[in-house]
């Protein structure tokens, strides 16, 4: 935030390391940690070679269609005269955040597509900073490029957000023949029960289904 004086940059910068350190630091952390004993033996450079090598391209080649729109809306600015160099710092910034947020999952033995949100997140950041100057482009053929970006986005969320949705209706009514399941057990008196696994429709990527750990404990 430019505008944002000394004490709200510092106060807020704070609170985040502070939130952090709590998230990080806390007992259930290092005791989730101490189970991981194959990752625990690891050395450095293993653990880099699996996040750097395996899993962080991976992770980055998620956000294929945000990279499409960003290419496509710098191109529309530049052409338009519209692309401002605060614009540039505040994108290579937010995109410097995304690599970093998936870069952090070094030290962690396992990498769910969960954790992939942050980088996103920055992404879009970066891309909202481009469309902004983007939009101000009148020319004809950034106005058509936009239109070709618009289509593109509809397209992709369309059908994205209906089997998105039809999917955790399904689960939806899943859960609750498994929680009667449960119920029915406990009301037996029955001290363990099996409950079958979720069923995913058809969804556009395979990280859209949520999280379906069981614990063993």
């Amino acid at each position: 935030y430019e505008k944002a004086n000394r004490s709200v940059i510092i106060s807020s910068m704070s609170g985040v390391i502070i939130g952090a350190a709590i998230l990080l630091l806390s007992p259930g952390n290092r005791a989730r940690a101490a189970t991981f004993v194959e990752w625990n033996s690891m050395s450095f450079m293993q653990k880099y070679q699996i996040q750097f090598f395996d899993r962080f391209p991976q992770a980055m080649a998620e956000y294929w269609p945000v990279y499409l729109v960003l290419i496509a809306s710098i191109i529309v600015a530049s052409m338009g005269g519209t692309l401002r160099k605060s614009t540039s710092v505040y994108m290579t910034a937010f995109i410097v955040g995304a690599i970093a947020a998936n870069a952090a999952f070094i030290g962690s033995p396992v990498f769910p597509p969960r954790s992939m949100n942050g980088g996103l997140c920055f992404m879009l950041i970066a891309l909202a900073f481009v469309l902004v100057d983007a939009f101000e482009a009148v020319g004809k053929f950034e106005a058509g490029l936009m239109t070709c970006i618009a289509i593109f986005c509809a397209a992709y969320f369309i059908p994205s957000y209906y089997l998105f949705t039809k999917a955790m209706i399904a689960t939806h009514g899943q859960e609750e023949i498994r929680d009667k399941m449960v119920a029915k057990a406990r009301d037996s008196g029955e001290k363990e029960v099996k409950i079958p696994a979720f069923y995913f429709p058809k969804m556009v990527k395979e990280n859209d289904k949520f999280d379906t750990y069981h614990s063993p404990d």
